[in-house]
């Protein structure tokens, strides 16, 4: 018999795996700027000088480690060189831009988005580093121009406007996953109010997650009313706990997983039902995503309260100047309407409130700091917080409907009497296979049992082969398996 699990337990385990996930991917990428020297024999003259042929070539890719050399190189010969910080800051940032000058040319050459969102993401995090020192706007790095990108010495700034206007215009015949044209329909949103900096891209960022909600209803609904049907299903799990439970609190957990999977079986339920709603929920969530990425550069031109540019004019880092910005008051704003969700919506299990409210309240914060790290335009966030509520006030709703009574499904010879449909077939096979893994673990456990001295019992939870029966509830009829 195993020990009970502590009610902490899960919530603790989520949180150390998600921080080891979010250290290790810290820990990756800090790696991919660290540079091994020791062996490099070339001078940061030879190594830049590599560098300037890569991007007459359009090797976008290589010169990325020969950047990342240079760097390195660079840092190493400083000392002996008598170089000040401001120097070498000078000189990294140069290599920066005709390194991202040449994947920007790669994206314009090949028409590839996908290269030229790399090069936006770099420059745009570089920006936001040195967008404080005048070099960034006024020291031009000599560049290979091509037809598109004519421009022989281009400054970060430079650069960088370049690259939204290149990305941007690209983005307007984009079609997501090859077939949803995600710019037009947003734009048409944006439009549907004339396009007005303080109201227009809100509204149509509230409109959208109308939209989506409305899509999810039925499927969202449907997994709200089976978490209601497994509620019901609590006490007459917890009485099977409570048999299976010694005099030392210690609990079979095989044989209370296997009377479980029993006893929603008896009733028709398959715990892994609820999960498909949701499965099915993933794909339209992911489309809008990446609808929104494709506008991205548009919502610089929305506005919304405190996120506009005179009040970002006083505290840039902390204030967004339009919703196409990072904002880090409405990422606090966001995660606090995850935690009051939390609250808001009741509990699958009565047993274990404590421990859903804290897990919920665990993942609200995990996903509000890891967006501090990777942050969003705002008016993604402003839309995640409009589809919040909606969801919310869906569940309350659910949740004060009359669910029906529970009724058992099982036949008087046993097993399940067979559902329509694909799906629920599979589902049903599945779950007989969960129970007959289960039942060759007990038995197992049983055979070592009587090895070490122990003789197996039956009891009246098993038939004279010492297969455990269904589970009868107090008030029900047995059935045996």
């Amino acid at each position: 018999m195993s020990q009970p699990q502590k009610p902490g337990s899960n919530l603790l385990t989520a949180i150390l795996l998600a921080t080891t996930v979010f250290l290790g991917l810290q820990l990756l990428n800090g790696g991919a700027n660290r540079n091994p020297t020791s062996s490099e024999k070339r001078s940061s003259a030879a190594i830049l000088e590599a560098m300037r042929k890569m991007d007459a070539e359009g090797k976008d890719i290589t010169i990325q480690a020969e950047r990342r050399a240079y760097e390195a190189k660079l840092r190493e010969e400083a000392p002996a060189a008598k170089m000040s910080e401001a120097t070498i800051r000078q000189k990294v940032m140069e290599s920066w831009v005709l390194a991202m000058h040449t994947s920007t040319k790669a994206g314009i050459e090949f028409n590839e988005s996908g290269r030229l969102s790399t090069a936006f993401n770099a420059l745009d995090h570089e920006r936001k580093a040195y967008l404080s020192d005048p070099t960034w706007a006024s020291i031009k790095v000599p560049v290979h121009g091509v037809t598109g990108l004519p421009q022989t010495a281009m400054s970060g700034e430079e650069l960088y406007q370049v690259t939204v206007s290149k990305l941007g215009e690209q983005n307007k015949h984009h079609m997501v996953w090859g077939f949803f044209p995600g710019y037009q329909a947003i734009d048409a949103l944006v439009k549907l109010t004339g396009s007005q900096a303080w109201f227009s891209y809100t509204f149509a960022a509230l409109l959208l997650a109308l939209i989506v909600r409305a899509i999810v209803y039925p499927l969202a609904q449907k997994q709200l009313m089976f978490s209601r049907q497994m509620m019901q299903l609590q006490p007459l799990a917890a009485e099977i706990k409570k048999k299976l439970t010694n005099k030392q609190g210690q609990v079979d957990q095989q044989r209370f997983q296997l009377e479980t999977m029993q006893l929603y079986r008896e009733y028709g339920i398959n715990p892994a039902a609820g999960c498909a709603p949701a499965l099915a929920q993933m794909p339209l969530f992911l489309l809008v995503f990446q609808s929104m990425l494709l506008y991205r550069f548009e919502f610089s031109k929305g506005l919304f309260a405190w996120i506009n540019p005179s009040t970002s004019a006083g505290a840039k880092h902390l204030f967004a100047a339009n919703l196409g910005q990072t904002d880090y008051i409405l990422l606090v704003v966001y995660g606090v309407s995850m935690v009051i969700a939390t609250y808001l919506q009741p509990v699958t299990d009565p047993n274990n409130v404590k421990q859903q409210r804290m897990m919920g309240i665990g993942v609200s914060v995990m996903v509000t700091v890891m967006m501090f790290f990777y942050p969003l335009p705002s008016a993604f966030v402003l839309y995640w917080i409009f589809l919040n509520i909606f969801s919310t006030l869906q569940s309350l709703r659910a949740y004060r409907l009359p669910v029906p009574p529970l009724q058992k499904v099982a036949t008087v010879a046993g097993g399940v009497r067979s559902k329509s449909g694909f799906f629920a077939k599979l589902m049903e096979e599945q779950q007989k296979a969960q129970e007959e893994m289960l039942r060759e673990k007990v038995r197992a456990n049983e055979k070592n049992g009587a090895k070490n001295g122990k003789a197996a019992v039956h009891t009246d939870d098993e038939d004279s082969e010492g297969e455990p029966k269904l589970y009868k509830p107090k008030n029900g009829k047995e059935t045996k398996k």
